[in-house]
């Protein structure tokens, strides 16, 4: 069953020309990237509401790097299904235990220096 559409045959084709249609823009508009995915971020979830204008912390010198929204007006399963968020917030830096109390904000395990046991999505 072929998912992507009958034009697109194979995935990997699909993928790779979406990547270098992506570098051919951003070559023609001179977009710079903030961040790389191999670039260290921290992944926070946003569980209770969708993120808007005073939902989520913008710390001096830390602001997001991305705000990833799922496209879709219900929350979407994470972290292994273990919790159910609107959208994704990526900072360079951790937030503080207050700044994701304060905006129900829930930390991924895989962020950078946490280990299976320290980190909880929970």
């Amino acid at each position: 069953m072929n998912l992507w559409g009958p034009a697109v045959k194979c995935r990997s084709l699909f993928c790779a020309e979406n990547l270098r249609r992506a570098a051919a823009y951003r070559e023609l508009y001179r977009i710079e990237e903030k961040f790389k995915d191999s670039d260290a971020c921290y992944r926070y979830y946003s569980t209770q509401r969708p993120v808007d204008i005073g939902t989520f912390p913008k710390p001096q010198g830390n602001p997001p790097l991305a705000i990833v929204n799922y496209g879709d007006d219900l929350r979407r399963p994470v972290a292994g299904g273990t919790l159910l968020a609107w959208e994704e917030l990526l900072y360079r830096h951790p937030l503080t235990a207050a700044e994701m109390e304060g905006y129900e904000l829930k930390p991924c395990a895989d962020n950078p220096g946490t280990w299976s046991g320290q980190g909880s999505d929970v």
